[in-house]
């Protein structure tokens, strides 16, 4: 009775790590892609902000 216990303790906790290494294989790709663009999106908006204030200066 503990041996069985123990042993779905021990399959319940490799199944969780391969759902979440299968999770982020899946979430790498997006990831990637939505930092590029959110960081691409980040650098223009400060160049126009520095366009509009830097000539005050």
């Amino acid at each position: 009775e503990r041996l069985t216990a123990c042993l779905k303790r021990c399959q319940n906790v490799c199944g969780k790590q391969n759902n979440e290494i299968k999770h982020l294989r899946l979430n790498k790709e997006a990831s990637q892609r939505f930092v590029k663009h959110a960081l691409w999106q980040s650098a223009q908006s400060k160049t126009k902000k520095r366009k509009i204030d830097g000539g005050d200066n």
